[in-house]
Protein backbone atom coordinates (compact mmCIF):
# COMPACT_ATOMS: atom_id res chain seq x y z
CA UNK A 1 0.00 0.00 0.00
CA UNK A 2 1.54 3.68 -0.80
CA UNK A 3 2.54 5.77 2.21
CA UNK A 4 0.30 8.42 1.17
CA UNK A 5 -3.01 7.02 -0.07
CA UNK A 6 -4.91 10.92 0.13
CA UNK A 7 -5.92 10.31 3.52
CA UNK A 8 -3.51 12.73 4.65
CA UNK A 9 -5.61 15.40 4.37
CA UNK A 10 -7.92 14.15 6.37
CA UNK A 11 -6.43 12.50 8.92
CA UNK A 12 -4.45 16.21 9.56
CA UNK A 13 -8.43 16.92 10.85
CA UNK A 14 -8.32 14.90 13.66
CA UNK A 15 -6.26 14.07 16.50
CA UNK A 16 -7.89 10.58 17.44
CA UNK A 17 -9.41 7.41 15.66
CA UNK A 18 -11.66 4.66 16.87
CA UNK A 19 -11.88 1.14 16.19
CA UNK A 20 -13.15 -2.10 16.38
CA UNK A 21 -11.32 -5.14 17.60
CA UNK A 22 -11.73 -7.09 13.74
CA UNK A 23 -10.93 -3.62 12.16
CA UNK A 24 -7.93 -2.68 14.41
CA UNK A 25 -6.70 -6.77 13.90
CA UNK A 26 -7.00 -6.03 9.70
CA UNK A 27 -5.09 -2.71 10.21
CA UNK A 28 -2.53 -4.68 11.78
CA UNK A 29 -2.43 -7.08 9.41
CA UNK A 30 -2.24 -4.46 6.82
CA UNK A 31 0.08 -1.98 8.27
CA UNK A 32 2.86 -4.64 9.28
CA UNK A 33 3.10 -2.85 12.30
CA UNK A 34 1.75 -1.03 14.74
CA UNK A 35 0.50 2.10 16.04
CA UNK A 36 3.69 3.17 18.88
CA UNK A 37 4.98 5.69 16.86
CA UNK A 38 1.20 7.38 15.58
CA UNK A 39 0.81 10.93 16.39
CA UNK A 40 -2.88 10.32 16.92
CA UNK A 41 -4.71 8.28 19.67
CA UNK A 42 -6.15 5.60 19.05
CA UNK A 43 -9.12 3.62 20.88
CA UNK A 44 -9.88 -0.17 20.20
CA UNK A 45 -13.62 -1.09 21.36
CA UNK A 46 -13.26 -4.57 22.60
CA UNK A 47 -14.81 -6.77 25.10
CA UNK A 48 -11.97 -9.90 24.61
CA UNK A 49 -9.24 -7.27 25.45
CA UNK A 50 -8.51 -5.80 29.12
CA UNK A 51 -8.72 -2.09 29.34
CA UNK A 52 -5.80 0.21 29.01
CA UNK A 53 -2.90 1.73 26.79
CA UNK A 54 -0.73 -0.92 25.55
CA UNK A 55 1.85 -0.46 22.34
CA UNK A 56 0.05 2.94 21.28
CA UNK A 57 -3.61 1.74 21.51
CA UNK A 58 -6.07 2.62 24.36
CA UNK A 59 -8.28 -0.50 25.04
CA UNK A 60 -11.70 0.35 25.81
CA UNK A 61 -14.64 -1.49 27.10
CA UNK A 62 -17.59 0.63 27.14
CA UNK A 63 -20.06 1.42 24.66
CA UNK A 64 -18.74 3.49 21.82
CA UNK A 65 -21.92 5.89 22.15
CA UNK A 66 -21.14 6.92 25.91
CA UNK A 67 -17.25 6.76 25.34
CA UNK A 68 -17.85 9.33 22.57
CA UNK A 69 -19.92 11.55 24.46
CA UNK A 70 -17.16 11.84 27.01
CA UNK A 71 -14.54 12.05 24.47
CA UNK A 72 -16.24 14.72 22.99
CA UNK A 73 -16.16 17.25 26.22
CA UNK A 74 -12.23 16.62 26.10
CA UNK A 75 -9.93 19.61 24.35
CA UNK A 76 -8.82 18.65 20.98
CA UNK A 77 -9.18 18.56 17.38
CA UNK A 78 -12.77 16.93 16.87
CA UNK A 79 -14.40 17.97 20.36
CA UNK A 80 -17.86 19.02 19.76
Amino acid sequence: MPKDYSMGPFFATIDHRHHGEKDYDDALKMGGGGFSGSKMKNFVFSHSQPPGERSGVTFVNESPKTFVQQLRKRPGKTSG
